[in-house]
């Protein structure tokens, strides 16, 4: 398989806030991202997994290109997102989605599910109203959301509603890389599951790459292809899931999977398959 996206020598840094700590002559800030090597090849499922605070998140941003790198490059199809233009980047932001962790604060609370959708269609021009319509009917049913759904505001729905609402919104615009910053988190085991397994689906469907955020190595076992374990800004260890799993070299990577007490409950909830 070809790569899709990739970093090299990809840094973050912060600027840090301690008065105390820029008179000690730590000028150049905090490293949230320190000289991350990663290609992602196309067509794949790579979990990225740590503690909170490890650059996850970060990273998932910086391949966005929400965040621009200290140092180092992100490519994107042979490209370096740094050497685009506006307009290249705008069409390279319908190429590659994230969804949000929290899926209630990441809609917009005043508009309902149907203008959600129809200002991302707007946005990139995606067809007249009447079109925009057809396609945001399209993206509930693709999510198994029934159509008179569109009316209501996010207050009015489950979590797992809309997380459903906030994977539409991804792929309103045919992306190929999908990037979900732990998009079960705030969700129960059971809608996880659920969640999990549509994500499993539309992949299938349309060919995606997905990139999974996550701190659960219960979940991304049952998910990825490959794993990346990440610690303070680095990564420590990845390769093939099972194999990282069943024969993790780093203590760090076998603190985390002993820190998983509801693998099996999860395993058991993806194998029903309840949607």
């Amino acid at each position: 398989m070809t790569v899709l996206v990739g970093a090299a020598g990809l840094e973050v840094r912060y600027r840090t806030a301690s008065l105390v700590e820029r008179l000690r002559g730590n000028q150049a800030g905090f490293a949230a991202l320190d000289g991350i090597d990663l290609e992602v090849r196309r067509g794949e499922t790579i979990g990225i997994v740590g503690e909170s605070g490890s650059g996850k998140s970060t990273l998932a941003r910086a391949l966005l290109r929400f965040i621009a790198p200290t140092r180092g490059k992100v490519i994107f199809e042979g490209r370096d997102l740094a050497t685009l233009d506006a307009g290249a980047l705008r069409k390279f932001r319908c190429q590659a989605q994230m969804i949000f962790q929290d899926p209630v604060v990441a809609l917009n609370p005043r508009m309902t599910v149907r203008q959600c959708l129809d200002e991302v269609l707007y946005a990139h021009g995606m067809g007249e109203r009447s079109k925009r319509a057809a396609r945001i009917e399209e993206l509930l049913d693709m999510v198994g959301l029934p159509p008179d759904l569109a009316g209501r505001r996010p207050s009015a729905l489950s979590g797992g509603q809309c997380q459903r609402v906030g994977i539409a919104r991804a792929l309103a615009v045919s992306p190929q890389l999908l990037i979900a910053d732990e998009a079960t988190a705030a969700l129960d085991v059971s809608i996880q599951a659920q969640i999990l397994n549509l994500l499993a689906d539309l992949k299938a469907q349309f060919a995606l790459t997905v990139i999974l955020i996550s701190h659960n190595l219960g979940i991304v076992r049952h998910v990825c292809d490959r794993v990346v374990v990440m610690k303070d800004g680095r990564i420590v260890e990845q390769g093939q899931t099972e194999h990282v799993l069943a024969q993790p070299r780093e203590a760090y990577t076998r603190t985390l999977i002993s820190a998983v007490p509801s693998m099996a409950r999860i395993h058991a909830k993806m194998q029903q398959r309840a949607v």
